[in-house]
């Protein structure tokens, strides 16, 4: 996949680029600025619709790319993308086939919670970095409602990643904020619990780097040689 910036900056209003091998995917041109969207056929009622991901360059290629599959995969599991981001700015409805009209469940949660806060107060390296965190480790409750989330499946779900306590603790980190940011929206009833801020505290460490065939977590003391001027 080559993406030619010189191709981006002269392109004219109304034009786009599109790439082959990342379908729906294009660079729209307007008179003032460069947009990445995904164009889709909506599987709730089959109309095309297009999502805005962000503008170039301030989103280069490899981010907008994070943004197209996590639209695509809201999109491949029957969802909308372009309605859980207008819910995140209005509160829209939209059908769950398996909890009926409006139902709010933790995959619209994370969606909001993209939408509404981490694309306004995150740079898009660390949007990236969250929605790959907030990926495939949660299929196990994203269609399930946010309150009927117990603290097993909080502590299941991270205990799978003790192996990776890195990134176990950036869901957990995530997901603690996810949930605040949906009760104080009040799209949550205010005793929903954030099991995310209780669960595992302390017992998701790092086995620290390997130095000589050893695990260690200390900080290592340069030796004269090693120190030059």
């Amino acid at each position: 996949m080559k993406f030619d910036a010189r191709r981006a900056k002269l392109l004219q209003p109304q034009q786009h680029i599109a790439f082959d091998d990342l379908p729906s995917l294009r660079l729209e041109a307007t008179a003032t600025r460069r947009t990445w969207t995904y164009r889709y056929r909506s599987p709730l009622d089959g109309n095309m619709r297009q999502i805005k991901l962000g503008d170039w360059p301030a989103m280069p290629l490899a981010a907008a790319v994070v943004q197209w599959e996590t639209k695509r995969g809201i999109r491949d599991t029957g969802k909308d993308p372009a309605l859980a981001r207008r819910r995140a700015r209005g509160h829209v409805a939209v059908l769950d086939a398996k909890h009926g009209l409006g139902a709010y469940t933790v995959r619209c949660l994370v969606a909001d919670y993209l939408a509404g806060h981490v694309e306004h107060n995150a740079s898009p390296a660390v949007q990236a970095n969250t929605r790959y965190a907030l990926g495939s480790p949660m299929e196990p409750i994203l269609d399930k409602l946010p309150e009927t989330v117990t603290r097993k499946m909080a502590f299941d779900l991270l205990e799978r990643l003790r192996d990776r306590p890195t990134y176990a603790n950036r869901i957990k980190m995530e997901l603690s904020a996810a949930w605040d940011y949906a009760l104080d929206a009040g799209r949550l009833p205010e005793n929903t619990p954030n099991w995310w801020r209780q669960i595992m505290r302390g017992r998701l460490r790092s086995k620290g780097r390997s130095r000589n065939g050893e695990r260690v977590t200390d900080k290592r003391v340069l030796t004269g040689p090693e120190i030059t001027v």
